[in-house]
């Protein structure tokens, strides 16, 4: 058994997404990383009802620059849809949003650090250290 998957949204024959729901019937707690680098549009909405609709996440990893604006745009998005919505659920307000990125610049790293971001973590990535980060907070 894995103790991690680590997939693509898009995968060669489907989605990381439908992949996430079969591996959901198989197991409900293997830990399970989505990952891409394609625009939002492809995958907005069915990632908004995952976000909102469903307790699946349980973290977000995100670039500080995104192909349609910043991560503390989105990080903002989140915060007030799930506010403007009462959503029952404090898991999404709460959701810890790490930023993960080569940017080094420390003026960027306290600004989304001010606003509310749980963790910035620059490149070069130390491996345990990030596992050990994500750890503290979804467990």
């Amino acid at each position: 058994m894995p103790l991690v998957i680590c997939c693509d949204l898009d995968l060669p024959d489907g989605s990381g997404m439908d992949f996430l729901d079969e591996v959901r019937v198989a197991d409900k707690e293997l830990p399970f990383i989505l990952v891409s680098c394609h625009d939002k549009e492809n995958y907005e909405q069915e990632a908004k009802h995952r976000i909102f609709e469903n307790k699946e996440i349980e973290l977000i990893l995100c670039d500080v620059e995104l192909p349609d604006g910043t991560a503390i745009e989105l990080f903002h998005v989140l915060r007030r849809v799930a506010g403007m919505f009462q959503m029952k659920s404090l898991s999404v307000r709460l959701l810890p949003f790490f930023i993960l990125t080569e940017n080094s610049d420390l003026a960027t790293e306290y600004e989304y650090r001010h606003e509310g971001v749980n963790d910035y973590i620059t490149a070069p990535v130390n491996i345990p250290e990030l596992i050990r980060r994500v750890l503290f907070f979804v467990e």
